[in-house]
């Protein structure tokens, strides 16, 4: 009988010690399992936001050369046409554009803007930096006829 009662103890603890192995096992593999979905995760996230930060700066690029490219064929056009045909050429431009209003800086650094008025722009650096380098490009061309 006392055999028979160690057999059992024996059995038992043999099953007990499957079941505690088994669920080790099995707590680990889940552990791996999350891990690895939270990699996975963390990888798709980390792709989908580099894609739509990739799309969005090329729109953003794409609409500023846009822009760019009609300032630049109204400045062709403006150099080749009457003064007072400016302001229609700029009113058509405005219109089929994503422009509110284009005005124009004079030498003196006054914004002019049809409607809106006029401004002293002359102290901003961007302005003063484009009179600048204006200036510097004519030095330069004087140096060069001289020379």
């Amino acid at each position: 009988m006392k055999r028979i009662l160690f057999i059992e103890k024996k059995q038992r603890n043999l099953v007990l010690g499957l079941f505690g192995l088994i669920f080790i096992i099995v707590a680990v593999l889940s552990w791996t399992i999350t891990q690895k979905g939270h990699e996975v995760i963390d990888t798709e996230v980390q792709n989908y936001l580099t894609e739509t930060s990739q799309q969005t700066s090329y729109k953003v690029n794409q609409r500023v050369n846009h822009n760019i490219d009609q300032l630049t064929i109204l400045a062709q056009h403006l150099n080749h046409i009457d003064k007072n045909q400016y302001q229609n050429l700029i009113f058509d431009t405005v219109d089929n554009s994503a422009f509110e209003w284009i005005g124009f800086i004079n030498k003196d650094g006054v914004l002019d803007v049809d409607g809106l008025g006029k401004k002293d722009m002359s102290k901003v650096d961007v302005i003063k930096n484009a009179f600048m380098v204006k200036v510097v490009s004519v030095i330069n061309l004087l140096r060069y006829i001289v020379m």
